[in-house]
Order: C-alpha cells, then sequence, then structure tokens
C-alpha cells in the first residue's frame, strides 16, 4: 500500500483510510473480517467518529490489538467543552486505547456553528486541553458544504489547527 506524510503532522499514512462509519451496522463479527482485510492490504489510518453509531465499539477489538501500528482518529460533534470531553472518553473507552492520534471537531459547516465551537466554554476548550495533557497528538477540524471552505480558512485564522478535512458528498 502506498503511504504518503500527512501534512504537517508528518504520519507516512496510507493512501486509503478506512472510514468505520459503516460498522456502526454491522456485527462485530463483520467488523472484524472488514479491518482485518483493511489491515492486510497495508491500511495504517483508522478514521470513525462518535456520530457513526456502534462503530467506535466494533473497532475497539482490533484497536487494542494493534494499536500501535495504526493512526487512529475520531470525531466529535459536540459544540460545549463539557460534552466533547465527555464524548472522548466514552470514544477512548470505546476502541480500547488511552489516546488518539487525530481528534477532530466534525461537521463544522457553517460560521454560526463556528462560533459555538469558540464560545466561552465551547468545543475547543476540551480539545485544547486533551492535546495539552497528551491524550491527543493532533486536533483538526471537518466540514461538508460548499461553505466549509470559508469556514475553515475562518477556523484556522481562530486556532491554529493540525488538521482541516473538507469531506465532499458525492451525488450518484
Amino acid at each position: 500500500m502506498e503511504k504518503r506524510r500527512l501534512g504537517r503532522i508528518g504520519h507516512e499514512t496510507s493512501v486509503l483510510v478506512y472510514g468505520a462509519a459503516a460498522l456502526g451496522a454491522v456485527t462485530q463479527q463483520v467488523a472484524d473480517s472488514s479491518l482485518e482485510q483493511a489491515l492486510a492490504a497495508g491500511i495504517n489510518h483508522l478514521d470513525t467518529a462518535a456520530s457513526h453509531g456502534d462503530a467506535a465499539e466494533r473497532m475497539g477489538p482490533t484497536v487494542e490489538r494493534i494499536r500501535d501500528q495504526v493512526f487512529l482518529a475520531t470525531k466529535s460533534t459536540e459544540r460545549r467543552a463539557e460534552d466533547a470531553w465527555r464524548e472522548l472518553n466514552r470514544s477512548l473507552e470505546l476502541l480500547h486505547t488511552d489516546h488518539l492520534d487525530l481528534w477532530q471537531i466534525h461537521a463544522v459547516c457553517d460560521l454560526p456553528e463556528l462560533d459555538k465551537v469558540f464560545a466561552p466554554g465551547g468545543a475547543i476548550e476540551a480539545f485544547v486541553r486533551a492535546k495539552d495533557e497528551g491524550i491527543v497528538s493532533w486536533v483538526g477540524i471537518t466540514g461538508h458544504t460548499e461553505q466549509a471552505p470559508v469556514v475553515h480558512a475562518e477556523a484556522v485564522r481562530r486556532h491554529d489547527f493540525d488538521a482541516v478535512l473538507r469531506l465532499t458528498p458525492i451525488a450518484f
């Protein structure tokens, strides 16, 4: 599997990233098999989100076994620091790990949503704390809409994010 440097993070990540959203609706056996196939193919970057149903729980047994071999990322849609912190700890528990490589503020798609993240008591406080405490190595932000580039430009003006991900909806 070809690998490339992931921006300034520097991780040599597989060009294919395992997005685990679909694991939220499958059995543990199916999840284990899917993850094993991905790992056997050379994928070394696993990504999920608390909003992906049971995906983190399905990933946990595999992550526990191979944690030192993969780049592990998850995302939070919480906008208040207290809620994001609680969600982070739940994700760590479900993923059977004590740290993440990348934690991202998920689905920030317009400026009012960004303002919630940066309000007093907003999610950014939990993300900074997690990085300061060494629970996460890197913090990022994601968005899904055509407005995301403008929103993310403002986000990086407000905070020195390590990663910015625009998820593009695909119409078939």
